[in-house]
């Protein structure tokens, strides 16, 4: 009885392992995407930032040239 006990407990403990396993491997993919996903912010940021910038400079670019005209 306490063998079959113990084969039980050992089964058990194998299968816990193995759901370890598995999820560290499910985080690990997580994490790869999540860093890929603020890379990508990060990225998104830096673009909305030069863009603006950009735009900023044609504003004051037409407002010489509209007054030059006047």
């Amino acid at each position: 009885m306490l063998e079959n006990e113990n084969d039980d407990l050992h089964e058990q403990l194998a299968l816990g392992d193995d759901r370890i396993d598995v999820l560290e491997q499910e985080n690990q993919e997580i994490r790869s995407q999540l860093d890929r996903a603020q890379e990508d912010v990060l990225r998104q940021e830096n673009e909305l930032r030069t863009q603006s910038r950009e735009l900023n400079n044609l504003k004051v670019s037409v407002i010489g040239m509209y007054d030059k005209t006047i």
